[in-house]
């Protein structure tokens, strides 16, 4: 029987490496990064901004120095490109002659290898902008595992042979009952799991038309900050670096109703315990969704607790403030 011989290579013939920078600790040559947000939030709009900087060799947010230009190649599936995508990389003063996208009849997928691969070649390509994730996986399904670890895993093998960063807009699921912002991304947990970085976009909770930018993953080097910034009719305006982290984003969703459940609760538990019943009574009637006031609670450290026939929530005290 004729076997095919396995190639098994010893530690001490691979060469370690740097990792190297795109834009530390954000984005990383050569590994996927993932930007995830709600409809409507801005990711498009912050990753064309991203590419503009980036094609003219300007200043990355926050940042003192001039990158060095690069090549970019931008594949978008829902907006078009002369009409939407062209206009604001025009406005965001982008050099046009660096960045460029592929051009097929057929539908472009991750497991194009051959068409990406290429085009890095042939156009020196550093950095591959995908919007959004959802289109460009073909038929693979994306509550699956294994079909998602095999629709990424050329992408993720073109991307380190090349030293090409990789960022890919992801849409998030419209739940607020996550563990964790990652796990809103949709689909397979394993979508976040191939990814070495992940950034979260959403408005900002406390601070009106003023967006944040969240390093909710990183596997290679430690969590940057949050970054606010605002969207207007001339750009993005960078704000500076935000104290707002995945914990205060949390449940939170566009139209403040995780920050308004936890001010409910500060406010009916303020002088003493009360009633489970009770409180999900008055809750009904402020039309906190169940979800929502559980997110809430769970933030507040409240736990219920039982004396006799009746649960309660706990008196909220200032000395849990410690603990947020």
């Amino acid at each position: 029987m004729n076997m095919e011989k396995t190639n098994v290579i010893p530690f001490s013939e691979v060469e370690a490496e740097e990792i190297s920078w795109l834009f530390y600790p954000y984005i990383a040559y050569g590994k996927i990064t993932l930007l995830g947000g709600e409809a409507g939030c801005g990711k498009t709009m912050a990753a064309l901004a991203l590419a503009a900087i980036l094609s003219k060799g300007g200043k990355l947010p926050l940042q003192a120095k001039n990158t060095e230009p690069i090549n970019i190649l931008y594949q978008t599936a829902e907006d078009g490109l002369a009409d939407t995508i062209i206009p604001r990389l025009l406005m965001f003063g982008a050099n046009m002659n660096r960045i460029s996208a592929i051009q097929t009849n057929d539908y472009l997928t991750f497991s194009n290898r051959e068409k990406i691969e290429e085009a890095i070649i042939r156009n020196n390509i550093r950095l591959m902008i995908f919007d959004p994730f959802q289109a460009f996986v073909g038929k693979a399904n994306m509550s699956s595992a294994n079909e998602m670890r095999m629709a990424l895993r050329e992408l993720v093998q073109v991307a380190q042979k090349h030293k090409c960063a990789v960022v890919i807009v992801c849409h998030t699921g419209k739940s607020t009952n996550y563990a964790s912002l990652l796990q809103r991304i949709i689909g397979s947990t394993d979508i976040g799991a191939i990814a070495r970085s992940a950034l979260y976009l959403t408005n900002h909770p406390s601070k009106k038309d003023v967006k944040v930018l969240c390093h909710v993953k990183s596997n290679l080097a430690p969590i940057g900050q949050s970054i606010d910034f605002q969207i207007t009719d001339n750009g993005i305006h960078w704000l500076g670096y935000s104290a707002i982290g995945e914990k205060d984003l949390l449940g939170h969703s566009a139209d403040g109703a995780f920050q308004n459940a936890v001010d409910f609760l500060k406010t009916v538990l303020a002088d003493d315990k009360m009633p489970s019943k009770e409180v999900h009574d008055l809750a009904a009637k402020a039309q906190f969704g169940f979800s929502t006031l559980k997110k809430a609670k769970n933030y507040l450290h409240l736990k219920s607790f039982r004396q006799g026939n009746i649960w309660y929530y706990p008196q909220y005290t200032t000395a849990k403030e410690e603990l947020l």
